[in-house]
């Protein structure tokens, strides 16, 4: 593993689009009138900054 840095933001936050594209709990969070994909996005950069400048943010070393 190793500790994530802000130039890996794009790569975690596709991820955890990806991820919780059908979570119910996440698009109810969402407003109705956004895109969804894009609310997603903005919530998980919004995780991953709050993450990073916490030291919290990890990535597999096998990407």
């Amino acid at each position: 593993m190793r500790k994530a840095a802000k130039i890996d933001m794009p790569l975690v936050t596709d991820l955890i689009v990806n991820m919780f594209d059908q979570n119910p709990g996440v698009n109810w969070l969402i407003k109705p009138e956004a895109s969804k994909k894009d609310g997603i996005r903005k919530l998980a950069e919004f995780a991953f900054i709050k993450c990073l400048n916490r030291n919290g943010v990890f990535l597999s070393s096998s990407e």
